[in-house]
């Protein structure tokens, strides 16, 4: 999440959707930086939802800055998600800190699936809605056509955006990891983004 007073802009970051980049790219025009602490209204992948409670306690107007995340395949993100977060056996992600995570011993990926933890707190509607499903966000950038959305973003705000690209999973193109059963489920869990984003399933 970033928030700047000065050019009136919220972003809200999704997980494994280019997020850390844009952050990054923010960071110059931000007066409000996020963190790792999950109990923090400003924690990295905190929701509008929760930052709209938080305006109204400032008493800062919610309605006049522009509100934006970013969008991503979800068949190809949680591929990248399951590379990054390296849920071992136990069912233990890296970034638990545990001496228990077993970074050798991971579970698979189909196994993975089927544990429901790639679930709802990866969705856009859990970002972007309100507990009525209101979307609050002013715009939705896919990472598919990032210079095309990136160029909005910086004529909307007035602002040069430099987003490289940052925190990369290494894997084969996300088809190979499904099988019909698999695509299924996530096809059904975020069918809120397919539809959004006008997403297809496609081999590579």
């Amino acid at each position: 999440m970033r928030i700047s007073h000065k050019h009136r802009f919220i972003f809200i970051s999704k997980p494994r959707c280019a997020s850390e980049s844009m952050r990054k790219a923010l960071d110059a025009y931000s007066d409000i930086s996020s963190n790792g602490d999950t109990n923090s209204p400003f924690y990295h992948h905190t929701t509008l939802s929760r930052t709209r409670s938080l305006f109204l306690e400032k008493g800062w107007d919610f309605e006049g800055y522009f509100k934006f995340t970013t969008l991503r395949n979800p068949w190809d993100m949680i591929v990248s998600l399951y590379f990054f977060a390296k849920t071992d056996l136990n069912g233990i992600e890296f970034w638990r800190n545990s001496p228990a995570h077993q970074p050798e011993r991971l579970m698979p990926f189909k196994q993975w699936i089927l544990t429901g933890k790639p679930g709802r707190f990866y969705s856009l509607q859990n970002f972007v809605c309100d507990q009525n499903g209101k979307n609050l966000a002013d715009h939705v950038v896919k990472i598919e056509t990032m210079e095309k959305d990136a160029a909005y973003i910086e004529d909307r705000l007035g602002l040069k955006l430099d987003i490289a690209v940052s925190n990369r999973t290494k894997h084969k193109h996300y088809s190979e990891y499904y099988d019909r059963e698999t695509a299924e489920i996530i096809r059904s869990r975020f069918a809120h983004d397919i539809e959004f984003g006008k997403y297809e399933f496609a081999p590579k």
